[in-house]
């Protein structure tokens, strides 16, 4: 273990400022159910900690990952948990979409009017917000150089302020985000219009770090999933869009690997 740490977890993904408590009562109710299994259930979230940082962590215990990082960097290395199965616009089941926004007056009327614009990205190993614009670079015919810029804003929340404001003309943000976006961003989705909707594929994995996991990860999955459907009450669920956790074959993931390697040698600007 890390120092004096009883173990890491964190739940980085969709940790918003006004969801905190929330997210603090799901990983308090996750903690009790994780503690008979013998697992060290930190009493309290990690923050502060890069993303990277803390799926690499020795002591991991619990943590959300993007599915791109998942599948090139993580998934020999940790165990896949679950994957929580969200209730908003653009999601079906375990799997999600990346919306694809322009300001409200942009005149563009599909996504190959964007040719020579800016795009707004949250980080470049990011599935829903640039390898998804890549995707659909790709199928619309076009090649490397499709952008003119690329303004990079640290997350999704960001990007939709980049193109509400007109320093970017269109993004991809993750459906959730953008459900989230709807109730605490109110006046910079009104700002913004969906162009399109990028096919659904599997949503954010939870992972167990490689000591954590070992022999345990279907039990690991029903504590979690009795957390989330019995211990928290509705109106967490519904604040955090949360409506259960599926464990599909992680080989559902390799959908994502495909799409990465078949643009990965494409840039966007």
């Amino acid at each position: 273990m890390a120092g004096d740490r009883t173990g890491l977890a964190a739940l980085p993904m969709y940790d918003w400022p006004e969801l905190r408590d929330e997210t603090d009562a799901l990983w308090r109710a996750i903690s009790k159910r994780l503690a008979p299994l013998g697992l060290p259930a930190p009493p309290a979230l990690s923050r502060g900690i890069s993303p990277t940082e803390i799926w690499n962590a020795a002591d991991l215990v619990l943590a959300q990952t993007c599915g791109y990082p998942y599948v090139t960097r993580l998934r020999d290395r940790v165990g896949y948990v679950g994957t929580p199965v969200y209730d908003a616009p653009g999601c079906s089941g375990y799997r999600y979409s990346s919306l694809l926004v322009v300001r409200r007056d942009d005149p563009a009327q599909q996504f190959a009017d964007l040719r020579g614009r800016r795009a707004a990205i949250n980080d470049e190993a990011s599935l829903s917000g640039a390898i998804a614009l890549k995707a659909q670079i790709a199928a619309v015919g076009a090649g490397s150089g499709f952008f003119s810029a690329v303004v990079p804003s640290g997350g999704h929340r960001q990007s939709m302020r980049l193109v509400a404001e007109g320093r970017a003309d269109i993004a991809a943000i993750d459906a959730v985000c953008f459900a989230l976006a709807r109730r605490h961003d109110p006046a910079i989705v009104a700002e913004l219009r969906m162009l399109g909707e990028t096919p659904l594929l599997p949503g954010l994995p939870l992972i167990a770090g490689p000591a954590i996991a070992a022999g345990r990860l279907p039990a690991i999955h029903k504590a979690i999933l009795e957390a989330i459907v019995d211990d928290v009450g509705a109106d967490i669920r519904e604040a955090l869009l949360l409506a259960g956790l599926a464990r599909p074959d992680a080989a559902v993931y390799d959908d994502i690997a495909q799409i990465g390697a078949a643009v990965a040698d494409l840039e966007l600007a």
